[in-house]
Formats: structure tokens, C-alpha cells, sequence
């Protein structure tokens, strides 16, 4: 009984590390622009579940997010579920990320990226 205590403890606490990213709230260009333009920093990655590197940089983001808590917010955004913001924002390959400060893109990257290039760039435009 103690082992499965354990065991179902383990996994709400991983489930609720990765809660730091959040993932898009807005359906339309109007929604997705309302959602930056109120915040200091964003970063915005677009991505797809069956992108391999979109998989690989998913904990690189999750590990950001808690690190630099309250310094950026880091939003995903999934092109197959919303194509109108996709299109709106010019992504044509995943993963791609933008880097909003104030509401205005700052940065942006396609591909991957390494945690410590991600923690500079975020340090840098505080």
C-alpha cells in the first residue's frame, strides 16, 4: 500500500513540474496578441506532438520555465491545433520560437536550442 502511496505521489509531483509552460488560451490572431501585449517577456514556441525535435526541446523548455520563473513566461502553441495563429505568425518549420518583449518580437529561432542559449537570451532582455 505504501509503495503505491509512493508511486501515485511520484507522478502527481512530475505532472506538476512541467505546469511552469503553459499551453496557448487564445483562438484567434486578436486572442494571441492580446495574451503578449501585457507582459513583459514571453517566449512562444510553436511545435507539433509528432515533431521529434519539437520532443527533444519540450524538457529544455519545461527546465527554463522553472528556472527563470517570474523572469519569462513560456507559452506553447501546437500548429496542428491552431493553423490561423500559425500561418498569421509565418511558421513554416517547427519548432519555432519567438521571444516577445512587451508585445513586440524581439527574437526568433527555428530549430533547436540548448538551455544555456535559451537562459542567456532570457537574461539579456530583462
Amino acid at each position: 500500500m505504501k509503495t503505491l502511496l509512493y508511486l501515485i505521489l511520484s507522478i502527481a509531483l512530475f505532472s506538476c513540474q512541467n505546469m511552469e509552460v503553459k499551453n496557448l488560451a487564445a483562438d484567434t490572431v486578436d486572442d494571441y496578441n492580446k495574451l503578449l501585449a501585457d507582459k513583459p517577456l514571453v517566449l512562444v514556441d510553436f511545435s507539433a506532438t509528432w515533431c521529434p525535435p519539437c520532443k527533444q526541446l519540450s524538457p529544455i523548455l519545461d527546465e527554463v520555465a522553472l528556472e527563470k520563473k517570474g523572469d519569462v513566461e513560456i507559452v506553447k502553441i501546437d500548429v496542428d491545433f491552431y493553423p490561423i495563429i500559425s500561418e498569421a505568425m509565418k511558421v513554416d518549420g517547427i519548432p519555432s520560437m519567438f521571444l516577445y518583449k512587451n508585445g513586440e518580437v524581439i527574437w526568433q529561432h527555428v530549430g533547436l536550442i540548448t538551455k544555456e542559449e535559451l537562459n542567456s537570451l532570457v537574461e539579456s532582455n530583462q
